[in-house]
């Protein structure tokens, strides 16, 4: 699979940024959309697109930034959720639901 494209939604931090510096050192290009740049990511050279994915407008925002660089990719990994403490259940749902749902139909359109 080296020289794929994939893209890692929550992929800044904890197991999404592991999965997405595995990709980047199998080879593959490797793109992200999460709240914040990644800190550290070793050895990775990661496309970063910022969206606060409470927000379907920041979501449209990095998702038309992508899909101006990048291909579609041929793996899509959501590793995202929820971090705020106020409406827990709707965060929730719009982190992990929503988002999932708008970045699959955009990938699509």
């Amino acid at each position: 699979m080296s020289g794929s494209g994939a893209l890692v939604v929550g992929g800044t931090r904890g197991i999404g940024l592991a999965i997405a510096c595995q990709f980047a050192s199998a080879g593959d290009r490797v793109s992200v959309i999460a709240r914040r740049a990644p800190t550290a990511a070793p050895g990775a050279a990661l496309a970063f697109y910022d969206a606060d994915l409470e927000d379907d407008r920041a979501i449209d925002r990095a998702m038309d930034a992508y899909l101006a660089e990048q291909p579609v990719p041929e793996r899509i990994v959501f590793a995202q959720r929820a971090r705020g403490a106020a409406a827990v259940w709707k965060a929730e749902i719009q982190v992990s639901l929503s988002a999932t749902r708008q970045i699959i139909e955009r990938l699509m359109a």
